[in-house]
């Protein structure tokens, strides 16, 4: 229907409806005068539509997104979000670019959020494992676990929504001496017992817990600036492996 006839078409329901009203609260007014005035009234309301016609069509195809079925506006959220490769957390400049979408509207927000969330990989540098207790101190400006989990600490109950975290380490000596100093460094003091390889990892980054499936974690060496292998291929076993006191003397 053209903007011209929904025009016709509600001046006339208005019309009738005035028509009625002034019937019955003005029974003794000439039928005349009630025509003549019903048709000066719809032709100021006519005109007043016309008049208005670029904004309300302009409205009208801002809201347009939003009468699309909910699958078809996931569809258009997941090509318009998904980031080939990966998100570095630590460039707000980046994550802020990759999600201008979210901030259209509160319903936007809403819908598209959770997709963000699960379809990209959300990239940190974690840095080398000796130097995360002093990563805790104030002023200091070392890589760490500490901002994953204060990441997903920020994202509270949205931490759920995240599908895919990567993190990058180092190690001192050989790419295969990482998954040792983890345990060592970042995991003293702490109780392995009946954890697999992956879940004392985690439990050595305080991410063992967070309200978040331990399989969304991925951990990559660096090997300089390029991303190396994967941090137990690296050190011959498999996340899934028991980490029992013998393996954990072996990897030394």
């Amino acid at each position: 229907m053209s903007f011209e006839d929904e025009v016709q078409q509600a001046t006339t329901a208005i019309e009738s409806l005035a028509r009625t009203q002034l019937r019955n609260r003005f029974p003794y007014m000439k039928i005349e005068a009630l025509e003549e005035l019903l048709v000066e009234t719809a032709d100021v309301i006519v005109s007043r539509l016309v008049d208005q016609k670029k904004y309300i069509c302009a409205a009208q195809s801002r809201t347009s997104f939003m009468s699309l079925p909910a699958e078809l506006r996931n569809m258009i959220y997941e090509m318009a979000l998904r980031v080939e490769g990966t998100v570095d957390v630590s460039s707000k400049a980046v994550v802020c670019h990759y999600t201008t979408l979210l901030h259209v509207n509160r319903q936007v927000y809403e819908e598209a959020r959770p997709i963000w969330y699960a379809i990209n990989t959300f990239e940190f540098r974690i840095g080398y494992p000796v130097f995360w207790r002093r990563a805790q101190e104030p002023g200091t400006d070392f890589d760490s676990p500490r901002s994953v989990r204060k990441w997903l600490e920020n994202l509270r109950s949205g931490a759920a929504m995240v599908k895919s975290i990567t993190m990058h380490t180092w190690g001192s000596d050989t790419l295969g001496s990482a998954l040792s100093e983890i345990l060592r460094f970042g995991g003293r003091g702490l109780d392995f017992n009946g954890l697999t390889v992956h879940q004392g990892v985690l439990k050595s980054c305080g991410l063992l817990n967070r309200g978040v499936s331990p399989k969304i974690f991925t951990f990559l060496i660096r090997d300089g600036l390029e991303a190396g292998e994967d941090l137990y291929e690296a050190a011959g076993v498999s996340g899934e492996d028991l980490l029992t006191e013998e393996l954990i003397e072996r990897l030394r």
